[in-house]
């Protein structure tokens, strides 16, 4: 299971990256967006709130 997130973080640049490290990194991202709607009162349209679930899902899946 390594193999293949270090090849897919392979093909966009990143090489040799820790998969617990890129897990983590993706995992900020929804941190992030969730903490801008309490926080900054960001609107929180149709299309961020996708991603974010699509994201969140991706990073689930690839921790199993």
């Amino acid at each position: 299971m390594d193999y293949i997130r270090l090849s897919i973080l392979a093909k966009i640049g990143i090489d040799e990256v820790n998969s617990n490290l890129a897990t983590a990194i993706r995992t900020v991202v929804v941190i992030t967006l969730i903490l801008a709607f309490i926080f900054l009162h960001e609107e929180f349209t149709i299309k961020s709130l996708i991603g974010c679930i699509l994201i969140g899902v991706g990073t689930f899946i690839m921790v199993l």
